[in-house]
């Protein structure tokens, strides 16, 4: 199977296993290999949708998780004072990003 083609097979099945009742269980499964390629190739995929999967039952378990192992998840819980973590998220990312 052609790189481009197996890129984009696992795009779509990332995507579809993200907020699917098993399929999550699998994509966070990928996420704790430590294998920092694979946790950076499915956040990429997932990028841009990380509000909407959010709210979703199954896919905000992955959403979860990708903030984890970004690290975000600790600037959110010293934020308690709010009740919209989405938004301290996207605050301490910009943050983050226009320090870096």
């Amino acid at each position: 199977m052609p790189r481009n083609l197996r890129q984009v097979c696992v795009c779509v099945c990332v995507c579809v296993c993200t907020q699917d009742a098993f399929g999550n269980y699998v994509v966070q499964y990928v996420l704790e290999l430590a294998q920092p390629e694979a946790s950076r190739a499915v956040m990429m995929v997932l990028k841009g949708q990380f509000a909407e999967l959010s709210m979703q039952k199954f896919s905000s378990n992955v959403v979860e998780k990708c903030l984890k192992l970004s690290g975000v998840v600790s600037h959110i819980s010293t934020h308690t004072h709010t009740h919209r973590p989405l938004t301290v998220w996207q605050d301490c990312s910009a943050q983050r990003n226009s320090s870096g």
